[in-house]
């Protein structure tokens, strides 16, 4: 391998890491607002956390569809299409940020939610 063969592989890794840590975030913290609104003392304020769930859900699909959008960067890399391969690589960066300012929407929404909560409804 060159140089450059090596310098790609390492993006391509970089890339990979991004994407896995971004689904992991996300889905951990839908799974985790599911868990609250399962919690009983808070199933009356569910509609409190609709958005924060729905934010880290969409968190999650933005990431699988920027795993798809690398899968067509390599292919277009491996046919020597270096332009369309760049645009769908810039396409599948912007995705991974988008996951994470859904990510902040949702936990700035989930902080709001839990501070509208009555002291006495949350148990403390």
């Amino acid at each position: 391998m060159n140089r450059d063969e090596i310098m790609f592989q390492s993006v391509l890794s970089a890339g990979r890491f991004a994407l896995k840590l971004a689904l992991i975030v996300n889905a951990v913290a839908a799974a985790l607002v599911l868990g609250m609104i399962c919690y009983s003392s808070l199933a009356l304020y569910a509609a409190l956390f609709a958005k924060p769930l729905l934010c880290f859900c969409y968190g999650v699909l933005v990431v699988a569809v920027a795993a798809g959008a690398i899968y067509l960067v390599q292919s277009a890399y491996k046919d020597w299409k270096i332009t369309l391969g760049n645009t769908l690589n810039i396409c599948a960066s912007i995705l991974v940020v988008c996951s994470y300012v859904l990510f902040i929407v949702g936990c700035h929404a989930l902080c709001w939610g839990l501070t509208s909560i009555p002291a006495a409804a949350s148990g403390l």
